[in-house]
């Protein structure tokens, strides 16, 4: 939130369980890894992706980014983190990556930049495909990525999805992918 810190509440009985702070500017996005149960990812306005033992409550990986942080998904699994930002960037962060024997916030990104000149408001991954993600962004476009084709000399936005009328009204528009993938809302 805006006070900088993420907060784990257990839902049956309303207790707050953590309160995880280490962001220094306001928090974007905060999702539950699909893998493992008691990992999490936050985002934030410090150019900051964070990693969160749930368990524990505590940090056991932070991201230095080039460009502040709308959205941040957990990719093709536990290890991989995918972000948009406001460079109009889309990266793929393989968090088991360690170059020169730096801790896993060394690591390099896959970059694509989706959408050239305007924020990315958010990536969501697609359910059937878990090498492309949808990115939304401020120019009122959707893109469907391929990070596969990121260095084969193919261009990695496989379709941009527009329509007459549509406007992404805030800086945190959100689409949503069908259980099958087949659909964009």
């Amino acid at each position: 939130g805006t006070d900088r810190a993420v907060r784990l509440w257990d839902a049956a009985s309303g207790r707050l369980r953590h309160t995880l702070t280490g962001h220094s500017d306001k928090v974007c996005t905060a999702r539950f890894s699909p893998w493992e149960a008691a990992r999490a990812v936050s985002c934030s306005h410090d150019r900051t992706i964070k990693i969160w033992d749930l368990s524990k409550g505590f940090c056991v990986a932070s991201i230095m980014c080039a460009s502040n942080i709308n959205s941040a998904v957990y990719g093709d699994g536990a290890g991989v983190v995918v972000s948009g930002h406001f460079d109009g960037a889309a990266r793929v962060w393989d968090l088991r990556q360690k170059p020169g024997g730096a801790p896993a916030g060394g690591c390099e990104p896959i970059e694509v930049r989706a959408h050239q000149g305007q924020h990315v408001t958010s990536v969501v991954m697609m359910p059937t495909n878990k090498s492309q993600l949808i990115t939304a962004s401020r120019d009122n476009t959707l893109n469907l990525v391929d990070f596969r084709a990121v260095g084969s000399g193919r261009s990695a936005v496989v379709r941009t999805l527009k329509a007459s009328g549509y406007r992404s009204g805030t800086q945190w528009a959100n689409p949503c992918v069908s259980p099958d993938g087949r659909f964009v809302v």
